[in-house]
């Protein structure tokens, strides 16, 4: 899944970040610069010798870099342009600041691709090899960091970055943090539905979104786009006095979130098969949604 931050995608991917088709992929780099292990030694060795050469000369002319700093150099023969070097904190028991020094990999990195007008950046799991940075602390620190730059920064040149996940645990691990934003956004219509804030509903759907309520195997109604919907959802709200949508559970199925919910709702007006004001509804159901970036894009109610 993919979300979006103003005009910008965040995606995650399993695969090794040197053959990556982005403009710049970010190095976890050690503080001499003169390659590692792990991903850092990947990277020069898929790269070749001019990596290194630049590194040797900011290292010249700095010392290295600290930890939680970025610096830039080519990318030498790899398919991106550029490569970012930042050096990821040690794992220490997390007493050392080792959650903020993360976080400031990740901005750091993200302000160095801003200079250099790039337009695609792709991470590794920064310290979650020999460095003993526990994956899943790590990874929350990585996604929320990507999405505080962005957000502080609506003009940025960035408009992809790319969680590159070489082992599968992290894979897993990104997969869920995915899908529990998801899930975010799903509860957050449902709260907007219950609370009859249409715009509240409107502010998490994409542009194009496709409503359909399905009874049986029929299609009983349909929209496409924010208007139409917006027309019926009005519709639907002046239709009842109070309503709960309740989300008995939730899971993911073929990149589709599917929900067990439980409605109930008191009538506001008679409805023509002589259900009158002040009656209850209540039954149970399931609801479809399919997001698109970051957006939910297909909501389908089956009754």
């Amino acid at each position: 899944m993919k979300r979006n931050i103003h005009s910008t995608v965040i995606e995650w991917a399993q695969g090794d970040i040197t053959r990556a088709d982005v403009d710049g992929i970010v190095n976890a780099a050690n503080s001499s610069l003169l390659g590692g292990g792990g991903v850092d030694g990947a990277i020069h060795r898929a790269g070749g010798s001019e990596i290194l050469e630049q590194c040797k000369k900011i290292r010249a002319k700095q010392g290295g870099c600290a930890v939680g700093e970025a610096v830039i150099t080519t990318a030498g023969r790899l398919p991106a342009q550029y490569v970012i070097h930042t050096v990821g904190p040690v794992w220490n028991g997390g007493q050392n600041g080792e959650e903020a020094k993360l976080h400031s990999c990740y901005i750091q990195s993200l302000e160095l691709a801003d200079q250099y007008g790039l337009r695609s950046v792709a991470f590794p799991n920064i310290s979650t090899g020999i460095y003993g940075f526990p994956k899943m602390l790590a990874a929350p620190i990585a996604f929320r960091a990507v999405k505080d730059y962005l957000r502080a920064h609506p003009q940025t040149s960035i408009k992809m970055v790319q969680f590159v996940c070489f082992d599968e645990e992290n894979g897993e691990i990104y997969r869920k943090l995915f899908d529990q934003d998801a899930e975010r956004i799903i509860r957050y219509y449902i709260e907007a539905y219950n609370a009859f804030d249409i715009e509240g509903m409107l502010s998490v759907l994409h542009p194009d979104i496709i409503f359909r309520n399905i009874v049986g195997n029929e299609v009983s109604v349909e929209t496409r786009g924010l208007q139409p919907f917006r027309a019926l959802a009005e519709k639907a709200a002046a239709m009842f006095s109070t309503r709960l949508q309740t989300i008995l559970e939730l899971r993911e199925v073929n990149g589709r979130i599917e929900a067990d919910i439980d409605y109930t709702g008191v009538l506001a007006s008679d409805l023509p098969d002589g259900i009158k004001t002040g009656d209850t509804i209540r039954l149970q159901g399931r609801s479809v949604f399919t997001i698109r970036d970051g957006k939910l894009y297909l909501i389908e109610d089956y009754s």
